[in-house]
């Protein structure tokens, strides 16, 4: 009996391991729409915005101002990768705060998500933090 007990525990921490991604959080809460913080946003109409489509692997967004939407690829739990991204043309106040935001975005290479904020950043440098809207 204790042999059984014994088995049992054991199977039921490596499953309850197995399904913990690396970085602390699961993918699928990466797959929703983020609202930018922590960043300078004066001048522009409101923050920046992010949403994960993991059908299309595709993001889509607004910089502050124009709408964007790109690809992007997970290639290991906490990699990301982004390719470059298309957006609206309009004029607006704070555009470059929407130049900052797409310059940081290009240059993220890892993710995470802990205690509900998500964290881009390039070798382990964080550059943009967001928020679930």
């Amino acid at each position: 009996m204790k042999k059984i007990l014994s088995a049992a525990a054991f199977i039921l921490m490596v499953g309850c391991a197995s399904s913990q991604k690396s970085n602390g959080s699961a993918e699928k809460d990466l797959y929703r729409s983020w609202r930018v913080t922590g960043f300078d946003t004066t001048g522009a109409n409101h923050a920046p915005t992010i949403t994960f489509d993991q059908a299309q692997n595709r993001v889509s967004g607004n910089g502050s101002c124009n709408r964007y939407s790109g690809g992007f690829t997970l290639t290991a739990p906490d990699k990301i990768a982004f390719s470059p991204m298309a957006a609206t043309k309009m004029a607006c106040p704070g555009l470059n705060v929407e130049g900052k935001y797409f310059e940081l975005l290009n240059k993220a290479n890892k993710w995470s998500i802990k205690d509900g904020v998500l964290t881009l950043s390039q070798d382990g440098n964080a550059l943009l933090t967001f928020v679930a809207e």
